[in-house]
């Protein structure tokens, strides 16, 4: 895959017009067109560096020295309990973590909002908590 298709793919599945891509990389929406219909081959590191990071992936996988698309970061996206998709990033997920991590009271399965309030968990909240603590602690060893 060329370095333009995986652009185009990696923004969509982020969801993300070639307008929003543009304005954070500080270009235009026909640049970015260029860029993905291979007009452009020759991208500025700068916007190369700027394009991964902002589409999660590194420079390496978009200019075709990686095979897979692997970066160290977190990302996440979750289904909130009214069913719609949350997405967070790697601040979000580590300040979430640690409040979390505070408000488990793990000899009793409650967690608190920090505000005095606990809730008990079911068996099943607190064992899908505990696989993604679980995860969270082996990503980031």
């Amino acid at each position: 895959m060329k370095i333009g298709e995986k652009i185009k793919k990696l923004r969509k599945q982020k969801g993300l017009t070639q307008e929003e891509v543009a304005k954070a990389i500080n270009s235009t929406k026909q640049t970015i067109y260029k860029y993905e219909t291979g007009v452009i081959t020759n991208i500025p590191s700068d916007k190369i560096e700027a394009i991964s990071e902002l589409l999660n992936c590194s420079p390496s996988y978009l200019m075709g020295w990686e095979n897979e698309n692997i970066n160290p970061s977190i990302t996440a996206q979750v289904i909130g309990h009214n069913g719609e998709k949350i997405s967070y990033n790697d601040e979000e997920i580590n300040n979430d973590i640690r409040k979390i991590l505070d408000g488990i009271i793990t000899s009793e399965h409650y967690i608190s909002d920090g505000k005095g309030n606990d809730t008990k968990l079911n068996k099943k909240e607190y064992d899908i908590l505990m696989n993604i603590l679980k995860t969270y602690r082996e990503s980031v060893k």
